[in-house]
């Protein structure tokens, strides 16, 4: 490396100290300190490293910071996080600069990046022919779609083209791009699709975000393409902290300069040559990054055989669920909005009455409760300003009418903004009386799915609002619940005696808590009480102080706490609850060591933080990460139970028989026909407590896992017994 004569120069805000000695390529990096510099300082050289948000702000990159991280901008800025930010001693973010500085010694090693892919518009018979051909060759292809826009499921939608690459050559079928010679060919168009599904059935077949572009060519042509791996959820399983974009990876880890092309032409409008250039480039790279990623996995096989028997497997029944969307009944749909728009007027025709202001403006509701009525400020925003959350009405509620109205005013709008108004929107537009959410498998750094427009997991729990998701005529609304799945996964994992007797024995776990804590007689225990004992069992099953505690069972549950009151309960439950304590230190221990920590399947939580230095800037980020290092693995193991199961039932039945919704939180939502609900209510329950992963993979799990079956509409299903 001291011989390159390439000239090269690093920017940041500040001298790089902390670069490892070892790295003495570093050696003919030249700083430009302090950002005391202008792009006109760095013509001379031939590659800049960027180090951090502050030096990037002045190449005027035109992407964020988050996005242009590992990415080279005009062939000549490598983005990077900054030295401060990377905290070597402590690995914070060790791995991430890792990877960005063997990019950067790729370049200026002299291996040039070449975003510039060849390949084919496929125009002619004889071009057809040769891709054919090349696709029989190959072991390998991977497919991507250039589409109308996001949304598969309304009425003028049209794709574009579709690309597939082998390894040799990249191969664009333009079919209803403006300037393809096969517009308005729908049957030709049609044929061809069939006809590489049927040439690509027995091969690996990547994509990048597969389920995307399995719903398109379904909902245009009506082919299913059996897609096997795909690199974004690779890249998800090998790193859930940072971005998944195609893009970014191919900048990270292929060298690329970030490349695109406005949506108009990505849609199907202007220039085909640009289009194809651009579609050439996502099949080249998704090819390219398998090859990386595959080898990564290889080398961590527990964190392999998450992605192969369950994030894969996964999609693709959300791909099932996607299709079917969520059945709307529109009568209850009709009732609920006529409802909560009563409501909605009412409640905001008494607030007129305290005053002509903005109801929805927290300053001006302030003026209204503490300067008019002298209501007392109970907590204050960020910026110093008294705040207006639903904690702080709650509390006031009882001191003055307002509060409560104007938390049942915007109960009332958020209602019909969020859930009302867009559910008929979007079931008129799907033209059969549905909703389509998307679940993301990798929505979320703990492994738990996410799900969007509309997302169904934030779909609260009154019953006016969930009864509007049903079946249609014929078919009935099944969901099947886990009961308790983090307490009794933290029974197994922390070992602890008496939460493990609890459930051994059948014995009520939360009034086991209060019983214990308060000495209330199970046997003449209220509803009230025993809720007082879901939030002492779910505050403090991670160890969380008696401070925060107050603040999650008021806001959660409803119940108040005084500091010594909450002292004493945090006390009295680890008096009960003994090897809890043990099972935490154990947890942060591991996770100061290593740096991650996995689930009991396998599933990988990386928690860098954990393994900062010591000290009053970093505490925080490392209290954060030791109670993740608890948490996480008890959430995504209940995440998992319920995404095999969700994945079983669909494996086992048709489409003719059941029609998967998704899953909700630790709930699986389905639409069985009628004739044969008993017989799949008893397979999903059965598919939900005795895992099949578990068996797969010999894991040892002595706590009996429960699960509750209801059929009806959501919200008023009556709870299905086998015995009926």
């Amino acid at each position: 490396m001291k011989n390159i004569s390439k000239k090269i120069a690093y920017v940041s805000p500040e001298e790089c100290t902390l670069v490892p000695k070892e790295w003495e390529w570093f050696e003919p990096i030249k700083s430009v300190k302090k950002c005391e510099w202008n792009l006109k300082d760095l013509e001379e050289y031939d590659y800049i490293l960027v180090m951090g948000s502050l030096a990037h702000k002045y190449i005027d990159s035109g992407l964020k910071y988050q996005q242009a991280k590992g990415c080279l901008i005009r062939q000549k800025f490598y983005v990077t996080i900054t030295e401060g930010e990377a905290l070597f001693k402590g690995k914070k973010k060790l791995p991430l600069l890792q990877e960005h500085i063997k990019s950067f010694k790729k370049l200026i090693e002299g291996k040039d990046i070449h975003n510039k892919v060849e390949h084919t518009i496929v125009t002619t018979a004889e071009d057809l022919e040769d891709m054919f051909f090349d696709i029989i060759k190959s072991k390998a292809v991977a497919i991507d779609t250039e589409t109308s826009g996001l949304d598969p499921f309304v009425s003028d939608k049209f794709m574009a083209s579709i690309g597939i690459a082998t390894k040799n050559h990249a191969w664009c079928i333009p079919l209803d791009h403006q300037e393809s010679p096969h517009k308005d060919k729908h049957k030709w168009q049609t044929r061809i699709i069939k006809k590489i599904a049927k040439f690509i059935e027995k091969k690996k077949v990547i994509g990048h975000n597969f389920k995307f572009d399995t719903l398109w060519i379904y909902r245009c042509y009506g082919v299913w393409i059996n897609f096997t791996d795909d690199t974004m959820l690779m890249h998800y399983n090998l790193d859930e902290n940072n971005q998944h974009g195609l893009k970014l990876l191919s900048a990270r880890y292929l060298g690329n300069d970030i490349y695109d092309i406005p949506d108009l032409e990505k849609n199907g409008y202007g220039d085909l040559k640009s289009h194809c250039a651009y579609l050439a480039q996502d099949i080249r790279y998704t090819y390219d990054l398998y090859k990386i990623f595959e080898e990564k996995l290889e080398n961590d096989y527990l964190t392999k055989r998450v992605y192969d028997l369950i994030t894969i497997p996964a999609v693709k029944a959300y791909t099932r669920a996607e299709n079917n969307g969520t059945y709307i009944n529109p009568k209850t749909l009709e009732e609920a909005t006529s409802y909560w728009s009563k409501i909605a007027q009412e409640t905001g025709d008494k607030l007129k009455e305290y005053g002509d202001i903005n109801w929805n403006s927290p300053k001006q509701i302030a003026t209204i409760l503490f300067d008019k009525l002298k209501l007392p400020i109970l907590d204050k925003t960020p910026a110093g300003a008294p705040s207006m959350s639903e904690s702080v009405l709650l509390r006031l509620k009882d001191k003055h009418e307002i509060p409560q109205i104007l938390l049942e005013n915007r109960k009332a709008t958020k209602f019909l903004s969020t859930f009302l108004e867009p559910w008929k929107k979007l079931a008129e537009q799907s033209g059969d009386q549905r909703i389509h959410p998307t679940f993301k498998v990798h929505g979320t750094v703990t492994g738990r799915p996410a799900c969007s427009e509309p997302n169904l997991q934030q779909v609260p729990r009154d019953v006016s609002i969930r009864c509007i998701i049903d079946a249609p005529k014929g078919w009935c609304l099944v969901e099947a619940d886990l009961s308790q799945a983090e307490l009794r996964i933290a029974a197994e994992m922390s070992q602890d005696r008496e939460l493990r007797t609890c459930y051994l024995t059948g014995v009520d776990v939360h009034r086991r808590t209060v019983e214990s804590i308060f000495g209330i007689d199970p046997k003449v225990m209220t509803k009230e009480e025993r809720k007082k004992g879901k939030a002492i069992n779910f505050g403090f099953v991670y160890g969380m102080g008696w401070k925060k505690f107050m603040d999650y069972a008021r806001d959660n549950y409803g119940q108040v706490f005084s500091e010594k009151e909450a002292q004493n309960t945090r006390k009295g439950y680890f008096r009960l609850y003994q090897d809890l304590p043990e099972w935490h230190k154990r947890q942060r221990a591991f996770v100061h060591k290593h740096g991650y920590v996995r689930n009991l399947i396998g599933r990988k939580r990386r928690l860098y933080d954990a393994q900062l230095p010591d000290n009053s800037e970093n505490r925080m980020a490392i209290a954060q990460a030791e109670r993740n290092s608890i948490n996480s693995p008890v959430q995504s193991l209940a995440s998992d139970i319920n995404l095999n199961a969700f994945i079983d039932i669909c494996n086992k039945y048709s489409n003719e028989i059941v029609r998967p919704c998704g899953t909700i939180h630790d709930a699986i939502m389905l639409e069985v026909r009628e004739d044969y609900l008993d017989l799949v209510c008893k397979d999903l329950k059965e598919f939900m407590e005795n895992p099949s992963i578990f068996k797969k993979l010999n894991v040892r799990f002595g706590i009996p896992i429960e699960s509750e079956v209801e059929v009806g509409p959501w919200g008023k299903g009556e709870v299905w017994q086998e015995n009926k």
